[in-house]
């Protein structure tokens, strides 16, 4: 909208469509287009505080940057008049002169517009002006009702400041969209005001999702001087300020714990496994800082939401999942109960993986399990061999025995399964050579009752799968020689 009842250079009243009012609010000088963007814009790289947050615009101004009282009241009391209407927060108004005030101003022009509007619980968010004054600040920032704001660079206070105001922001070589399609980077107490304007706006977003209520402008504005950094200016003005802080500001409106749930795939309360190792997944409704398992009464801290418990034995678990947001709410998750319920653990004594045996041997196998093992079986096979063998237990330990009896070399392939009395099932399974042939022997050199000089050459051919060790003499009968 626009209230622009001045003229313009070529005495044009300054709403553009050369009226006093219309609904058009083009801005024709770029000031009110730079500090939108501060509060709301998204135009990439730079962002707006509140970015992409809805702004209704009303033009008060002409081309030069005049503009009338009467039109910014009316503005002002068109926003309260509209306040629900389009789910108005705060009124930003980059505008001011005089002073310096360094007392509230009533009676001001103004002061019914700023009063009717912060009892409607919207924010009047005013620039404190730029003429360098240390003992006070312009008008209409200093009525009462009002949130005045002043200007740093980085931790100095620039610009207007005194007692009436406590909240600073940026307001040195802001760079914002500009008429034309372009960026500036403006500096003053102008560029400082949307930055808590649209502060102000995500702190009432925040503050109705949590609580499905509003702040009041007193509050806020007692939230943004508790949470700011300090600003020393003890030796221009004679104290402190508060440079905004927007995430230290949320952190303190945050008494909301986090809510937090087990998720998929973390068993379910009073699971039976048989794996001996779980992983533990939650859910939060907030982004946490700190979480901590407790895990049969021990406690593992870190920022994950995945934990991974490995080398479980057989046994009962209780655990449960703390969380802390970043506003140091904590909550934590129900106590669940896990039971551990290992299979029955297999030992080969005899044979053992990729060993050697003779055909004839005896089977000993080593079988355990906490809750008894109820019943046990072993394969035993090769290409052409196959020997099966199962019996019922009631033990916790049980040690299969079997003589093994001619068999044939070859590779043979042992399988053993056992099942306790819960139901969970394991079986294990080697390789293991069967070499039941003596080696073959073939004297090549020298041949039987021959004869030789003292000179003797010994060729013998031994054949066998398995060779471990070979040794030979040789003797007269005098003893043996070698």
């Amino acid at each position: 909208h626009c209230y622009c009842s001045l003229t313009n250079s070529d005495g044009s009243l300054c709403c553009p469509d050369n009226t006093g009012e219309d609904t058009n609010a083009e801005d024709d000088q770029g000031h009110g287009t730079h500090v939108a963007g501060i509060a709301s814009g998204d135009f990439p790289p730079y962002s707006g505080v509140a970015k992409k947050s809805n702004i209704l615009p009303i033009k008060v101004c002409n081309e030069n940057g005049a503009c009338a009282v009467s039109d910014i009241i009316m503005a002002i009391d068109r926003c309260t008049a509209n306040a629900s209407r389009y789910n108005i927060s705060v009124i930003s108004i980059s505008l001011g002169g005089g002073g310096p005030y360094n007392n509230y101003c009533a009676g001001d022009v103004l002061e019914p517009a700023i009063i009717s509007a912060a009892n409607q619980n919207i924010s009047v968010v005013v620039s404190a002006g730029n003429n360098g004054f240390t003992n006070g600040i312009s008008t209409p920032a200093c009525i009462e009702a009002a949130t005045p704001v002043g200007a740093v660079n980085g931790l100095s206070m620039v610009y207007n400041r005194g007692d009436i105001l406590n909240l600073v922001a940026p307001g040195m070589s802001i760079t914002s969209p500009y008429v034309g399609g372009s960026t500036a980077s403006l500096s003053g107490t102008s560029m400082a005001t949307p930055h808590v304007s649209g502060t102000i706006a995500i702190l009432q977003q925040f503050y109705k999702k949590l609580f499905n209520q509003y702040l009041t402008p007193q509050q806020i504005e007692t939230t943004l001087n508790n949470t700011g950094q300090v600003i020393d200016d003890l030796s221009s003005s004679g104290k402190y300020y508060s440079r905004i802080d927007v995430l230290a500001a949320i952190m303190s409106l945050d008494s909301i714990s986090p809510v937090l749930t087990f998720s998929s795939p973390t068993p379910d309360n009073n699971t039976l496994q048989s794996q001996n190792s779980v992983l533990l997944n939650i859910t939060s409704s907030e982004i946490l800082q700190l979480t901590t398992l407790e895990w049969n009464g021990v406690n593992t801290s870190s920022n994950l939401t995945t934990y991974i418990i490995e080398n479980l034995t057989h046994g009962n678990y209780t655990y449960r999942i703390f969380g802390k947001d970043l506003a140091n709410n904590s909550n934590f998750t129900e106590t669940r109960t896990l039971r551990v319920n290992l299979p029955p653990a297999i030992t080969f004594n005899r044979p053992t993986n990729q060993s050697v045996h003779p055909g004839d041997f005896q089977l000993d196998i080593y079988i355990q399990d906490p809750d008894l093992v109820s019943e046990a079986e072993y394969l035993l096979f090769s290409s052409n061999f196959s020997q099966q063998y199962r019996t019922n237990i009631l033990s916790s330990s049980f040690t299969f025995r079997d003589d093994i009896n001619s068999l044939d070399s070859g590779s043979y392939t042992l399988t053993i399964s056992a099942v306790d009395t819960i139901g969970f099932q394991t079986s294990k399974s080697i390789s293991f050579m069967v070499d039941s042939a003596a080696p073959g022997v073939n004297m090549a050199s020298p041949v039987n009752n021959s004869v030789h000089s003292d000179l003797l050459s010994v060729q013998i051919l031994i054949s066998d799968r398995n060779i471990s060790n070979i040794s030979y003499n040789v003797q007269n009968t005098s003893g043996i020689i070698k």
